[in-house]
């Protein structure tokens, strides 16, 4: 009889059958106190120790980015498991060596050939197939996401690509078609925001999310096998956060206040509100890490101001498709230059 009974719950997360004792083990190797856990309210009032805990004692649910340090933890401590699901299904079988074939055979232009760093993040995308990059402005995203979807469209994959803004949709496509030089690119790729018709027989979509708001059908998702997000928030975007008050004596909720902040002034701890794809509803989640952009110590942020007074900011070396068809960083723009 083994320890551990692993399931798959869905493409996130997973759920351990284990008894009381080793579900407290796994609880407390899966957990961390926030970063300065001694200046937050709540722990200054002893009605929180600071701790923030990924795996669910009472569900007994765990992310399934865990799956290898949850694997690790089970030998260090003796313990046996077994999986309740083909594991082979979390990963490809994909090696780097023929990640580096495959670029190869892209026949990118030579000042465009990927950096290491690059061709790592495509290898570990598609082996892994669900994850987070985390990469400063500048590293080249837009070619580490041309690469993945050359390669998923070889496997008849359709692909959703979500951006933050307009100007990025366009940019993206420039990429694919003038620096890459990929000249069947509008035979693959379709796009969607304001007033713009798309065509659902294409294997690729991007678009904005605001233009996706109204797409509530499952239906229409459910047509796509990959999404790949490209999320980019100010650091003045506003969160809404909430956070409980007790009794003096901590043993009675009295209520929850609910306020908004920057995104710049959030702390790791902080309950914030998000929208749980899964579940189809609004919940909170705490903040489990901060990542600060560094590229912006070198870099000013400026306010792009549009015809109709709408407006973006970007960092100074962002790169802006100009009417024209060129590119420019947005720190050289001048007033009235179309883009």
């Amino acid at each position: 009889m083994c320890d551990l009974k692993i399931y798959k719950i869905n493409k996130y997360q997973l759920q351990i059958s284990c008894n009381f004792g080793v579900a407290n083990k796994i609880a407390n190797h899966f957990s961390t106190f926030i970063a300065n856990r001694w200046f937050h309210p709540l722990v200054k009032s002893k009605r929180w120790d600071g701790r923030i805990f990924f795996f669910n004692k009472k569900d007994h649910i765990i992310s399934i980015g865990f799956i290898k340090d949850l694997l690790v933890f089970c030998n260090e401590q003796n313990l046996s498991y077994k999986f309740e699901f083909n594991i082979e299904e979390l990963f490809s079988n994909i090696t780097k060596e023929q990640i580096s074939l495959f670029i190869k055979s892209l026949s990118l232009p030579q000042d465009r050939t990927p950096y290491d760093y690059q061709e790592k993040s495509v290898y570990l995308a598609i082996k892994n197939k669900n994850g987070i990059m985390e990469l400063a402005t500048g590293s080249g995203k837009s070619l580490i996401i041309y690469i993945i979807i050359r390669y998923l469209i070889l496997l008849n994959k359709k692909i959703l690509i979500i951006v933050p803004s307009v100007s990025l949709v366009n940019q993206l496509l420039s990429d694919f078609k003038n620096d890459y030089k990929w000249l069947e690119v509008d035979n693959y790729i379709t796009i969607l925001y304001s007033g713009q018709k798309i065509d659902l027989n294409k294997m690729v979509l991007i678009s904005t999310w605001q233009s996706l708001a109204d797409k509530k059908s499952d239906e229409f998702f459910q047509q796509f096998g990959v999404y790949i997000v490209d999320e980019c928030l100010h650091p003045d975007t506003i969160v809404h956060v909430k956070e409980k008050y007790f009794s003096l004596d901590n043993k009675k909720l009295l209520y929850w206040k609910y306020y908004k902040k920057k995104i710049k002034d959030v702390k790791t701890g902080d309950l914030i509100r998000c929208y749980d794809f899964e579940k189809k509803k609004i919940r909170y989640e705490f903040i489990e890490k901060i990542y600060k952009n560094l590229s912006i110590k070198k870099n000013n942020v400026y306010k792009i101001t549009f015809d109709d007074n709408s407006y973006e900011r970007m960092t100074g070396n962002h790169n802006i498709l100009k009417k024209n068809g060129k590119k420019k960083q947005v720190k050289n723009l001048k007033n009235g230059e179309k883009i």
